[in-house]
């Protein structure tokens, strides 16, 4: 494991520590979403599921884009609409 770049394992451990926090704020935000805003169950369905299934289609077309145009494009590419997101 010693031959990946320290950025590899800095990217790796933030992405660990994004997406932990990220699981982590689902429950609550189902909650808050029926106790607060009163929304119906396919509304808070759609809220908590839509952003999954979303990741599981953006998995295999950032592998045919991966694939077509290089791992550091789409990296950098995916970073920055990330960052926009968040």
């Amino acid at each position: 494991m010693d031959y990946f770049h320290p950025l590899v394992w800095q990217l790796l451990g933030g992405t660990t520590f994004a997406r932990t926090a990220s699981f982590m704020t689902i429950p609550f935000l189902a909650l808050y979403l029926q106790n607060d805003l009163h929304a119906s169950p396919i509304m808070i369905g759609l809220a908590v599921g839509i952003s999954q299934l979303t990741a599981t289609f953006g998995g295999f077309f950032g592998g045919f884009f991966t694939d077509r145009f290089g791992r550091k494009k789409i990296i950098i590419i995916s970073m920055f609409c990330w960052s926009i997101v968040f």
